[in-house]
């Protein structure tokens, strides 16, 4: 899953080395936490969040196989 994160932000982000993607796994959720430069945040997130609904909606819909609920947090 972090390599099919990697792979959408890495393509929408000018300053590639500076993406960071963590993983914070509980009992029943897997929540991936994606951080970028300050100035590629606004590709990131983009008009109304609409980009970030759209990654959150990929993952949730790629596969998983621990059956775990996916969550993806943009942080600064």
């Amino acid at each position: 899953m972090k390599e099919l994160l990697y792979h959408i932000v890495s393509n929408l982000v000018v300053d590639i080395d500076s993406i960071e993607i963590t993983e914070e796994e509980k009992a029943n959720e897997i929540t991936y936490f994606i951080k970028v430069d300050e100035d590629d945040m606004g590709r990131l997130i983009g008009k109304k969040g609409k980009i970030a609904n759209s990654i959150r909606t990929i993952v949730r819909a790629s596969k998983n196989e621990t059956g775990k609920g996916v969550f993806v947090e943009i942080i600064n």
